[in-house]
């Protein structure tokens, strides 16, 4: 399985530390793991690359699912609801209970699909 996960860039540590243990957590289930949180942002197997490459297709369509830490959401983080919404790509979105991130303030229960946890 290959997932892309997303963090909004930070300075504060414990943002880092709950980007470190989602990233821990998702390479402990053995999936290939890009991010904008590492390094090396895409991780995936080279003719992968290659094929997505010829294809002329976003890598970020080749993953199976996203998983988006939405606690200070961004428009980046918006962005990427909205390709999971129009791709139906499978989408977790976290953020710190008892919140409500601002890009749901503007959609109702309704509107977010069944495929955008």
């Amino acid at each position: 399985m290959k997932v892309y996960f997303y963090g909004p860039e930070t300075n504060r540590r414990d943002l880092e530390a709950d980007y470190a243990i989602i990233r821990k957590a998702l390479k402990r289930a053995d999936v290939w793991l890009s991010s904008n949180t590492e390094r090396q942002e895409v991780d995936l197997p080279a003719e992968e690359r290659e094929q997505a490459e010829a294809l002329q297709q976003p890598l970020l369509e080749t993953m199976d699912a996203i998983v988006i830490n939405g606690t200070h959401s961004d428009q980046q983080a918006g962005y990427l609801v909205a390709f999971a919404i129009t791709t139906k790509k499978t989408t977790l979105f976290l953020y710190k209970r008892g919140t409500v991130p601002d890009l749901f303030r503007h959609l109702t229960a309704k509107a977010v699909p069944k495929w955008v946890h």
